[in-house]
């Protein structure tokens, strides 16, 4: 070996060695039940690695309806020179978007190549174990698979449990009942509902019982009004969606909380904000003041293996009509055309205890035309926007609540994310809060300084939607260029003539912008 390259060597083999990342040797989660509360274990020991992912421990609690306690939470240079963390590197602080509160352990100077272990107990009573433990368990932690992974389950709950999973190992030891998890295991589903039937009765238990029940006079006030929008019934349920995301706040249910949790249908319109299912029932209540049959209807939750309430917590509305016509409502999208449900992929619900699937939204569904009536002497242009689907929702939430001087400069970004800045002027639209008509908008404003006439290159103003590859949609610009002016593009632009005025039509769905060769007449 060449001489000069054996520091090279050496200085790739140690950069190597830093880079080791954080391992697992054992992982472990028990569950058991004692009365109505669930309790589960986490135990884990590992390494510390170069990507630091044992440094600080994070578990999230509702403290409303858990307990945390921390067992034990050691580390050191050997399993026989392990210390306890002291008191100051424990704390509770605030979970962020999944949890109210998290416990936070942080293993102070842990070094790579450290050994740390730690154990947590959580106590869960919030209701939703009535029937059982149940969940979907990972074999990881922090994206580290262990060395060795077991979940145990007490073994007289397993008589009412069914359970999913490839790849596991069952065997029952000292009162548990055990599953090892191998290099291939994927989750592991455990569920006391035998069938989507059950499942669909555990999540609306207190939504059926509220429906039941009588209706406050604010309630029958909104369905009046939705009757102002005419006699025809489709209608009357869009006006009522309108009306009541513009009354309610949207609320999500944290980690913790009780799934199926249902308010008092006058605390809800007093508090002005509900979670997702209690916006189905609101929605659902208005639409039987209507004399319309209305059905809620879980979605987003997965099919196949033992049925989970985990991953059901999107609730539809299916509103009926005397005629025998149905649709589907989703009454908590947030500023979402009222008649549209966003499905990118196949959607499962549960209809009636019927597990089903939605198909997935069609390019149709969501369309997006921008119209640019440009004069290129003067540099001027009006832009108008029509759109459905994913792009009405778009432009409704970049729209919505923001001043005019201020959408002014977020439509200016907008397209000078596409690479060519149109600067606004004024901007006309209709209200982004109305869910049960179409947007409209337009802008206007100037794209480059007047011109004296001859020949000059530019590139056409376009807007970045930045439309995400899994959600189908159509996309359609058509530039507009008055005063007899001639142009020319790619060939995958179409142009023509059009009253006097020359046009330029890219159906491509592109998210650039179109340079073009402009000729004005003299």
């Amino acid at each position: 070996m060449n001489k000069s390259m054996l520091p090279l060597l050496l200085l790739a083999l140690s950069g190597a060695a830093l880079s080791v990342p954080s391992s697992l040797t054992f992982y472990s989660l028990s569950i058991s039940m004692q009365g109505d509360t669930l309790v589960k274990v986490l135990e884990l020991r590992g390494f510390q690695g170069s990507d630091r992912l044992l440094g600080r421990i994070a578990v999230g609690f509702e403290p409303g309806n858990q307990s945390i306690v921390l067992d034990s939470a050691e580390y050191g240079t050997s399993p026989g020179d392990l210390h306890p963390v002291p008191p100051w590197a424990v704390d509770t602080l605030s979970g962020g978007a999944l949890w109210r509160r998290s416990l936070v352990t942080a293993f102070p100077a842990l070094s790579e190549g450290m050994e740390v272990h730690y154990r947590v107990t959580v106590r869960d009573w919030s209701g939703n174990w009535s029937m059982g433990p149940w969940g979907v368990l990972s074999p990881d932690f922090k994206g580290i698979r262990p060395d060795s992974c077991v979940f145990r389950i007490e073994h007289d709950l397993m008589e009412g449990l069914g359970w999913s999973g490839e790849g596991y190992r069952v065997s029952s030891h000292g009162g548990w009942a055990l599953f090892e998890a191998s290099d291939s295991s994927g989750s592991l589903a455990i569920s006391p509902f035998e069938d989507h039937v059950r499942l669909a009765d555990f999540l609306l238990q207190e939504a059926r019982s509220v429906l039941s029940s009588p209706f406050p006079p604010d309630l029958r006030e909104a369905a009046l009004q939705a009757t102002s929008a005419g006699a025809d019934g489709h209608a009357q349920t869009m006006r009522a969606r309108t009306l009541l995301c513009n009354s309610m706040a949207p609320g999500a249910v944290l980690g913790g909380e009780d799934l199926g949790r249902v308010r008092d249908l006058q605390l809800i319109l007093d508090s002005r904000e509900a979670t997702p299912l209690e916006m189905a029932v609101l929605y659902a209540a208005v639409c039987s003041e209507l004399d319309l049959e209305a059905v809620i209807v879980p979605a987003g939750g997965d099919l196949d293996g033992v049925p989970v309430p985990q991953g059901w917590d999107r609730f539809l509305v299916r509103v009926s009509s005397e005629d025998g016509d149905h649709w589907y409502v989703e009454p908590s999208a947030y500023l979402t055309g009222a008649s549209w449900v966003f499905r990118p992929d196949t959607l499962n619900i549960i209809l009636s205890g019927e597990p089903l699937s939605l198909p997935p939204n069609t390019p149709g569904e969501s369309t997006c035309r921008e119209t640019w009536r440009i004069d290129p002497e003067e540099g001027s242009f009006v832009l108008t926007i029509e759109t459905s689907g994913w792009y009405d929702r778009a432009l409704r939430r970049m729209t919505a609540g923001i001043p005019g001087e201020q959408l002014l400069l977020e439509l200016a970004e907008w397209s000078w994310l596409s690479g060519r800045t149109a600067v606004p002027q004024s901007v006309t639209l209709s209200d982004p809060y109305s869910l049960d008509s179409r947007m409209e908008f337009s802008v206007t404003g100037n794209l480059w300084q007047a011109m004296d006439g001859g020949r000059f290159a530019e590139v056409l103003p376009a807007l970045c939607w930045a439309r995400p590859d899994s959600v189908p949609g159509e996309l359609e610009r058509l530039w507009i260029l008055t005063g007899g002016t001639e142009a020319t593009a790619g060939a995958e632009v179409r142009a023509g003539r059009e009253g006097g005025s020359f046009t330029l039509l890219d159906a491509s769905g592109g998210s650039g912008p179109l340079p073009v060769l402009l000729q004005v007449p003299e």
